[in-house]
C-alpha cells in the first residue's frame, strides 16, 4: 500500500529500465519531477517527505576488489547523500544496503 514519491538514477539505461517497470505503478513519480539523475545535484530539502528510505550505495569503495579506499573513492562518499537524506527527512524507518551501485527510492505510507 506505499507509494514511491522520490527516485534517483544517474544510469540511463537503468533509467529507461525503472520507467518501464514502474511508470504505470508510480505515474505520479514521473509526472512530478521526483523522478531524479544524480543525487549529489538534488537539494535533499526538496524531496518530498515520506516513511520509508530503500537505498544503497556502491560496495566496491568498501571490497577488495574495490582495494578498500572507502570515503576516499567517490563512490563511498554517496553514502552521506543517504545519511544526509535521512537527518533532514527523519523517515519512521529505513533501510540500506551495499549494492552494485547508486539507487534510492522512498515512499508513503
Amino acid at each position: 500500500g506505499a507509494e514511491c514519491v522520490f527516485s534517483s538514477e544517474w544510469d540511463d539505461s537503468a533509467r529507461k529500465t525503472y520507467e518501464h517497470n514502474f511508470k504505470s505503478i508510480s505515474p505520479e513519480l514521473f509526472k512530478s519531477g521526483n523522478f531524479a539523475g544524480d543525487i549529489t545535484k538534488v537539494d535533499k530539502s526538496e524531496i518530498p517527505d515520506f516513511d520509508i528510505l530503500c537505498g544503497g550505495f556502491p560496495c566496491q569503495p568498501f571490497s577488495q576488489a574495490g582495494h578498500k579506499l572507502g570515503f576516499e573513492d567517490t563512490r563511498g562518499t554517496l553514502f552521506f547523500d543517504i545519511a544526509e537524506i535521512l537527518k533532514i527527512k527523519k523517515p519512521k524507518a529505513f533501510f540500506i544496503e551495499n549494492l552494485s551501485r547508486f539507487i534510492l527510492c522512498s515512499a508513503k505510507l
